[in-house]
C-alpha cells in the first residue's frame, strides 16, 4: 500500500505534487480570493503556518508560464476542477525577504536591493519571449530597490496588455529583526525617505497605473505595514 510522504519544511507546490508528497487540498482559497472585491492583501499568520506554501500555490496557479502544467499540478484538486478566470493570467513577480542581512543599515540596503533585483530577473527569465537582454541590464544597474521596481513598471507598461501579480513572502522577516535590536534603524528604513517605504510606494504607484493588478503579502505582524503609513495604505 502506497503511503504519501509528509512534506515537513517543503514549501514548493510543484515538488509536493510531482514527488508524491501529501497535500491537504485547500485550493478553495483561490476561488474565494478571486471573488473578493479587494485586490491587495496581507496574509499575517504565525511562523510555520504554511504561508510560503500558499504563496507557491498561487505562483503556479496564476503564473502564465505554468499554463501548460495546469492539469498536472491542479487537476486532482478543487481549483483544478473549478478554475477561475484568473488562472494562469498574470506575469508573477515574487519576492522573498526572509534572508536579508540586518547587521547594519548598509548591508540591509544592499541585500534588500539584491533580493528585489533577483525577484525581477526571475520574472524576466520566466518570460524570455517578452523581456529583452537590454531590459535585464536596466534592472541590474538600478542602485536602489525602488528604482529597480520603477524600471520594471516602465518595461511592463511597454508590453501592452500584460498585468503583474506581485507576491511577497516574509515581507517583515528582516524588519522584525531590526526592531528587536535597533528601533531607530527600523524607523529610518520604513518611514520618511526610507528605502523600504520607497519600494512600497512604487508598488502602490503600479496599482494606480493599472500595471500591477494584484498584490499578496505574507508576514507575521502588521507593524511594518502600519509604519509605512501612506506609502502603502492600499492593503487589506
Amino acid at each position: 500500500m502506497h503511503t504519501a510522504r509528509f512534506p515537513y519544511s517543503l514549501s514548493n507546490f510543484e515538488t509536493l505534487v510531482k514527488e508524491g508528497y501529501l497535500y491537504a487540498d485547500r485550493t478553495q482559497f483561490l476561488e474565494r480570493l478571486d471573488q473578493l472585491s479587494t485586490k491587495y492583501h496581507a496574509f499575517l499568520r504565525p511562523r510555520r503556518f504554511g504561508k510560503s506554501l500558499a504563496v507557491s500555490v498561487m505562483q503556479y496557479y496564476y503564473g502564465k508560464e505554468h499554463q501548460k502544467d495546469f492539469q498536472a499540478l491542479f487537476g486532482k484538486y478543487y481549483i483544478g476542477q473549478h478554475p477561475t478566470p484568473k488562472a494562469n493570467a498574470y506575469l508573477i513577480v515574487k519576492f522573498d525577504f526572509s534572508g536579508i542581512e540586518t547587521a547594519d543599515l548598509q548591508s540591509t540596503f544592499r541585500h534588500f536591493l539584491a533580493q528585489v533585483q533577483e525577484g525581477i530577473i526571475r520574472t524576466m527569465n520566466a518570460y524570455p519571449q517578452i523581456f529583452t537582454a537590454e531590459e535585464h541590464v536596466l534592472i541590474r544597474e538600478a542602485d536602489h530597490a525602488a528604482l529597480a521596481m520603477e524600471r520594471l513598471l516602465t518595461i511592463a507598461e511597454s508590453k501592452g496588455e500584460e498585468k503583474l501579480f506581485v507576491l511577497i513572502d516574509e515581507y517583515d522577516h528582516f524588519t522584525n529583526e531590526i526592531i528587536a535590536f535597533n528601533f531607530d534603524n527600523f524607523k529610518e528604513i520604513v518611514s520618511q525617505n526610507g528605502f523600504v517605504r520607497k519600494f512600497f510606494e512604487v508598488l502602490k504607484k503600479g496599482t494606480q497605473l493599472g500595471i500591477i493588478d494584484r498584490i499578496f503579502i505574507t508576514g507575521v505582524s502588521p507593524v511594518t505595514l502600519d509604519s509605512l503609513t501612506s506609502g502603502y495604505n492600499i492593503g487589506t
